[in-house]
């Protein structure tokens, strides 16, 4: 019963500090939003969950599987991502920063999947704050 509450947690605490990050790219009318970072959020923690599992099953002697290239191509996909997202339109860049949340968010799930909870959410917390940080200074470009 403790485990499937541990994962049940992990996956509501990933799912929910994406959705926050995604809010704010919503709220401020860029590409991607809530659903987006908490779908992407919760792969990525659903990814390393299922790597975890992977390690307890035995494998037969003389094979080797290694269990972090789930994890390694979670992250190497958000490129792909991220770069469907960046928009280069009349001579103007767009979606460099949802893009580049994107990237952020992955190894955040990452982190709350494999229980680094601190890790997780002190970085999801830094995320949004640079976020903010051009509406709270009023920043042009950002």
């Amino acid at each position: 019963m403790y485990n499937e509450f541990v994962i049940i947690a992990k996956l509501l605490i990933s799912g929910m500090v994406g959705y926050l990050i995604g809010r704010e790219r919503k709220k401020n009318d860029k590409p991607g939003g809530s659903r987006t970072f908490a779908l992407v959020c919760l792969g990525s923690a659903l990814t390393s969950l299922i790597s975890l599992e992977l390690i307890k099953i035995p494998l037969p002697q003389g094979v080797v599987i290694n269990f972090t290239r789930m994890i390694t191509y979670t992250i190497v996909s958000m490129g792909f991502l991220g770069s469907g997202i960046i928009v280069h339109n009349k001579g103007s860049i767009g979606g460099l920063t949802t893009a580049g949340s994107l990237f952020a968010i992955v190894p955040i799930g990452i982190c709350i999947g494999l229980g680094y909870y601190f890790l997780g959410i002190t970085t999801s917390v830094i995320t949004y704050i640079v976020l903010e940080l051009k509406n709270w200074i009023g920043e042009e470009n950002g």
